[in-house]
């Protein structure tokens, strides 16, 4: 179990019509991302992409395989403990069509 605050990175979540949510919380751990779920943002789906952005312009870019959703509990908020599958690692953000903010 990831709690919020070991949250420490940042990704961006891109949906299948081209919509950029984000950057949100996350967790990356080799093939999980960890992200907690705002009532506000679009439900993450099969083949979703979620991009962690790096310094140099580059990013690293994973497939949602499962999105794993999990309830709210009296402990922890409503996430995602997402399987996913890294599909680049060298892709420029532009190419993503990925504004920065």
């Amino acid at each position: 179990m990831i709690l919020p605050s070991q949250m420490k990175e940042r990704v961006r979540i891109l949906k299948q019509d081209g919509q950029g949510i984000g950057p949100v919380k996350a967790s990356i751990q080799d093939n999980k991302i960890y992200l907690l779920s705002d009532t506000d943002d679009p439900e993450i789906v099969v083949g979703d992409l979620l991009v962690r952005d790096w310094p140099d312009g580059s990013a690293e870019v994973f497939c949602v395989i499962n999105p794993g959703f999990r309830a709210a509990s009296r402990l922890l908020q409503a996430h995602y403990q997402a399987e996913v599958r890294q599909i680049r690692a060298d892709i420029l953000r532009s190419d993503l069509g990925v504004k920065d903010p």
